[in-house]
């Protein structure tokens, strides 16, 4: 009788534990509202082995970026970009997962989702992914992304130069298409007149 007792009750805390609390817990920072926010500026060192999943999940509802990305360092980029972090903590009873947001250009917390749920260090993979599912659906629930953000103008180009040969100019635009900082109408559109000045 008295195993019976504490196997049940030893299944009670099993089943406290594991389905407890199973619901995304979200935390709104003092920084502005996430829907304000059109890129998600990410690291691999901020994010680790969910750099890609991240990127992927975040990317239906955001403009995703590198840290390295040039884009950054323009007027309409840098105030609606906010940095993710994703991180998991592995425990016997319990694992988490979370994904917190900071406003990029200030550091101030904006938006933090975890999930808890319990019994062994394998869970945190779900606990990870249903957080970055959280963050893009409370994405989701503001303004849509304009189009315009997913095709940034490059604001920091400079003007035909005569000094410069039409080779360096080709090039010069070459790059700007190969990272991603030009459409490919707006490549066209400025091939053609570098030629044409030719």
């Amino acid at each position: 009788m008295r195993s019976t007792t504490y196997t049940l009750a030893l299944i009670a805390v099993f089943a406290t534990t594991v389905f407890a609390g199973c619901a995304v817990s979200r935390t709104t920072g003092p920084g502005r509202p996430l829907g304000t926010y059109d890129y998600a500026v990410m690291s691999r060192e901020s994010s680790g082995e969910y750099y890609s999943t991240a990127s992927s999940v975040l990317g239906q509802h955001f403009v995703v970026l590198d840290e390295t990305d040039e884009r950054l360092e323009l007027p309409s980029v840098r105030p609606k970009a906010c940095t993710v972090t994703v991180g998991w903590s592995p425990g016997f009873w319990s694992t988490s997962g979370w994904v917190e947001l900071k406003d990029y250009a200030h550091g101030t917390p904006v938006h933090t989702s975890q999930m808890r749920r319990g019994m062994l260090w394998i869970g945190a993979h779900a606990d990870v992914m249903d957080a970055l599912r959280d963050v893009a659906a409370a994405r989701a629930a503001g303004p849509a992304v304009p189009s315009s953000a997913r095709e940034p103008m490059p604001e920091t180009a400079a003007p035909p130069d005569a000094s410069r040969s039409t080779a360096q100019r080709l090039e010069e635009l070459n790059n700007l298409r190969a990272r991603g900082l030009i459409s490919e109408a707006e490549y066209s559109a400025q091939r053609k007149a570098i030629i044409q000045e030719h």
